[in-house]
């Protein structure tokens, strides 16, 4: 019988939480001073690391704090000789569970740094080929909660690097704000406050998420108060391991991180959340408020994950007020194409920009402001849906073999 165990939620791009069983690892710490730095690329609001499994070549995987396991398309499960160890059911955003296998041990090697997890986990093939499509890169696999049991992690956003560093003699000596960790099923989460607006505010745990690249998702202990701030915001689609899930997207009036103050951040809150805060019958649920801070939000800072003393370090950079933007045109764009720089319409929200000059889901595009797609990421491609309310972008699509001109005059879709 396949062993069943949850494994968190996508949310957008890659965000993984769950309960599964923990890692080890074998790390090269000891009593002497150990530090290297490894150069990372950030695509798409995603920290990828260089990463040799079982002896082969450097491979980019997603580095999420929010997963205990790692995981490996099926694919790079077969290049790198890995054995299945037997079935296992894992739960993400979405309905659908996912059939997947747990692998027998499999080494890692990020630059030199020997890391073997006690559970690798292989994915099929139908997953990897949505996350690839979703993220705009072939996903090859995740990095999950086995580096950071193991070293003291610095992920400088700016610099595209990371810093690894031995607990024992890691001191710090910087201008950082050092904020309490809690370590739970080795996962690191943090005590914040929630300001609705001037008077109402809301102390809650939250999920550090590497794997996340929204701002803020708020994920259960909503009052029903709370949960009706968001009942005029926007519906959009999460997609995930299990298939797509809805929530509402809005902002909340700041997030405060100890002394830190970030203003205006984007908030999803997922459906099943407000669901459970429409049907309580007291001004809070008894649970706590919980969700999770994505790279949105850490991307302002130089984040230092600190296990080994239970604290987090947060440096903020010259990013940590800038306004958050989200898209303006009402479009969710999906990548295809054995390069992955075809632009295919998956979803047209209503009431957009989009939606009352008539795209359709299917529709394929062509070109923006004149510029072939096919030049373009598909981060960059979103990004140029990012820009002042009122820009208009000129688009080409195609459909069923027809060439179509559109216009679309961008909106602020968020309150």
């Amino acid at each position: 019988m396949a062993d069943t165990r949850t494994l968190g939620r996508w949310i957008i791009g890659v965000a993984l939480v769950g309960s599964l069983l923990g890692c080890q690892s074998q790390s090269t710490s000891g009593p002497s001073p150990f530090k290297l730095k490894v150069s990372a690329q950030i695509h798409g609001n995603l920290v990828y690391v260089p990463t040799a499994i079982n002896g082969g070549p450097p491979r980019p995987l997603i580095l999420d704090s929010g997963a205990q396991p790692s995981l490996l398309t099926q694919e790079v499960t077969r290049q790198v000789g890995a054995t299945s160890a037997g079935p296992i059911i894992i739960h993400g955003i979405g309905a659908a569970p996912v059939q997947a296998k747990r692998l027998n041990p499999l080494l890692f090697d990020l630059t030199g740094v020997p890391l073997q997890p006690s559970q690798v986990l292989a994915i099929p093939d139908s997953v990897s080929q949505s996350l690839s499509q979703q993220t705009g890169r072939p996903f090859q696999g995740i990095l999950g909660s086995v580096l950071f049991q193991s070293y003291v992690v610095e992920v400088d956003f700016q610099r595209q690097t990371l810093q690894l560093q031995s607990p024992s003699t890691f001191r710090y000596s910087g201008s950082g704000q050092v904020l309490p960790l809690k370590i739970k099923q080795q996962r690191p989460y943090l005590e914040a406050t929630v300001r609705w607006n001037d008077q109402d505010q809301t102390p809650g745990e939250f999920l550090l998420d590497l794997g996340s690249t929204q701002a803020l998702d708020l994920q259960s202990g909503l009052s029903l108060a709370e949960a009706q701030r968001f009942q005029g915001d926007p519906e959009r689609w999460m997609i995930g391991l299990g298939g797509q899930e809805r929530s509402r997207v809005g902002r909340v009036q700041a997030l405060e991180l100890g002394p830190i103050t970030v203003p205006n951040p984007i908030t999803a809150v997922s459906h099943p959340a407000l669901l459970k805060a429409g049907q309580s019958k007291s001004p809070r649920s008894g649970v706590p408020l919980a969700g999770r801070i994505g790279n949105q939000i850490l991307s302002r800072f130089k984040v230092i994950f600190n296990y080994h003393d239970r604290v987090v370090i947060l440096e903020p950079n010259a990013q940590v007020q800038a306004p958050f933007f989200a898209d303006m045109s009402g479009l969710q764009i999906l990548a295809e194409g054995s390069q992955l720089n075809e632009y295919r319409v998956a979803t047209v929200y209503p009431h957009t920009p989009a939606h009352r000059q008539g795209f359709a889901p299917g529709d394929r595009l062509l070109t923006i402001d004149q510029t072939s797609v096919s030049t373009l990421s598909l981060h960059q491609v979103r990004q140029r849906f990012i820009s002042s309310p009122g820009t208009v972008r000129q688009l080409q699509v195609e459909r069923r073999g027809a060439i179509l001109t559109k216009s679309l005059i961008l909106e602020d879709l968020l309150r």
